[in-house]
């Protein structure tokens, strides 16, 4: 978008020129552009202040620029300024207009008067007053004891007055933000007051890390987080920004300001030269060396403070990891650990993760197994990383053992001799707490925290290679039996053996009676 062409409104009269004034004014798309030419100009004469005002008088606005700056003698007035496609700076290193026909955007709200009053502080004041059809007339007077200049605009109120000042704001805040030079802006008329700064530092508000870099006459800005933008700037003034930033820099936000970029001849864009290369280059460097530790140390701080915007960052970071030089292992991530419930950072890998709206004993499993945990409230992720819930069977099932009490521990002892008269003995019963999927009462594996992603279907039955008997705390069938064996463990054991046979189809008619007459016999004996 361009300050100069599209996008703006345009004013209820407009200039109808037939000739070439006409055809320069009809470039500044924006009616209000006059003012960034005359900051521009104010900018380039070595102002340290300008002043923009807004006042109603009656049906009139007069509209003006000031700034102290160098001024004009009357040779610049007639010969630079009233000339077009002349400038008074044509081969002046630094400076932004090259083409002299910026003070023809003046034209562009129809005003009745221009007035340009200057001096360089040599005692002098040269007023020059330029008519609507074009005519002017140029007056000496005395005084002059400082120099600058003031550019006036006497322009026909069309509509309310307080739209006109809004609408002028509005334009200096989009095209001269980042000015290095302050603007003051003072309106006033039919009950609407506005005044206040206008240049604002140069940064890029809506990303989440960025830095600033100043490298010889660049200075650039440039952050993550807030989609890939670029704005290009001369002394703070805008000569192009766009949305649509190729590689290798497709990903970052950032804004360079340089004095030796340039707008084009119809101030729509940056001209593509040498220049413009140098600072993308330089955009490239600043991303990989400044931007991508800040990054690291960002998403470090955030893990280690539990912040609720981790999520976002993380994703983010790992988005543009290929701009910024680093890998997926170099991005500090936010573990759970199980130990203690507390939040550590560590460089894992970014696609061997879950997250969790909050802690639970699956999600220290899972930290405890080497799988990454990111704990953020409501965070929305891709299917296959996502618990909506930490207990959720959609994806994990962590086993983690629990001790048995010495009345647990006879009764396992009294099963695993019942298993061995009556069917297949497995090689030991462990009591265990099933999170995520719980996938039945008893399964077979081994006695230690695991986790899988994969159905549990080992049987500890089963002829070779046999796991552990594990019974879950969940069960009801088990928490009834772990009840009975406080008083009575063989009984205990007997009812909870037979129920796990039964439920591994081990449990014949034939080998339930045996089991019966067994389980008889023990509790007896």
């Amino acid at each position: 978008m361009s300050p100069y062409r599209g996008g703006a409104e345009s004013p209820a009269e407009v200039l109808e020129d037939r000739g070439i004034v006409g055809d320069l004014v009809k470039q500044f798309a924006d009616p209000f552009a006059f003012q960034r030419e005359l900051v521009q100009n104010a900018i380039d004469a070595g102002a340290t202040a300008v002043q923009v005002r807004l006042a109603q008088e009656g049906s009139v606005v007069v509209a003006s620029v000031r700034d102290d700056g160098e001024g004009m003698d009357l040779e610049t007035l007639q010969t630079r300024l009233l000339v077009l496609f002349r400038s008074g700076k044509e081969g002046q290193e630094g400076k932004i207009g090259k083409f002299g026909v910026g003070f023809a955007s003046v034209l562009a709200l129809d005003p009745e008067l221009v007035t340009v009053t200057t001096s360089r502080g040599t005692g002098e004041v040269w007023t020059m007053q330029l008519a609507r059809d074009h005519s002017y007339e140029i007056f000496e007077a005395p005084g002059g004891s400082r120099s600058g200049t003031t550019v006036s605009l006497r322009v026909p109120l069309h509509g309310a007055f307080a739209h006109l000042a809004q609408s002028a704001l509005a334009s200096l805040r989009r095209w001269c933000r980042h000015a290095m030079t302050p603007i003051h802006f003072n309106a006033s008329g039919d009950g609407f007051e506005e005044s206040g700064r206008v240049d604002t530092p140069m940064m890029l508000e809506e990303a989440l890390v960025s830095v600033q870099v100043q490298v010889e006459t660049t200075h650039v800005v440039v952050g993550i987080g807030s989609g890939s933008y670029a704005g290009f700037f001369n002394h703070g003034l805008t000569l192009h920004e766009t949305r649509e930033v190729s590689a290798p820099l497709l990903g970052l936000a950032f804004k360079v300001r340089d004095s030796h970029l340039e707008h084009t001849l119809s101030r729509d864009d940056v001209r593509r030269d040498a220049h413009y290369q140098n600072v993308l280059a330089r955009v490239k460097r600043a991303a990989q060396r400044m931007l991508a530790p800040a990054v690291q140390r960002a998403l470090k701080e955030s893990a280690a403070s539990g912040d609720a915007g981790y999520g976002r960052l993380a994703e983010t970071a790992k988005e543009s990891c290929g701009v910024l030089g680093l890998s997926p292992d170099d991005l500090p991530l936010r573990v759970l650990e199980p130990w203690n419930g507390e939040l550590w950072c560590m460089p894992r890998d970014c696609a061997r993760a879950v997250h969790t709206d909050r802690p639970s004993r699956l999600t220290a499993a899972l930290a405890a197994n080497g799988i990454t945990v990111f704990h953020e409230p409501g965070a929305l992720f891709d299917d296959q990383r996502v618990f909506a819930n930490p207990e959720d069977a959609s994806a994990y099932t962590a086993v983690v053992p629990q001790e048995p009490s010495p009345s647990e521990a006879a009764m396992f002892d009294a099963m695993l001799a019942f298993f061995e008269r009556a069917a297949r003995r497995p090689p030991g019963i462990a009591l265990v707490a099933i999170h995520g999927r719980r996938q039945g009462p008893y399964l077979g594996g081994p006695v230690t925290s695991w986790v899988t992603r994969d159905a549990i279907d080992a049987s500890p039955f089963r002829l070779l290679r046999r796991p552990a008997l594990l019974l879950s705390v969940h069960d009801s069938v088990v928490a009834a039996a772990r009840a009975q064996c406080v008083e009575d463990p063989q009984l205990a054991a007997a009812i909870l053996a037979r129920a796990v046979l039964a439920h591994v189809d081990l449990l014949d008619a034939k080998a339930d009676l045996e089991w019966t007459l067994a389980a008889l016999e023990s509790v007896e004996g």
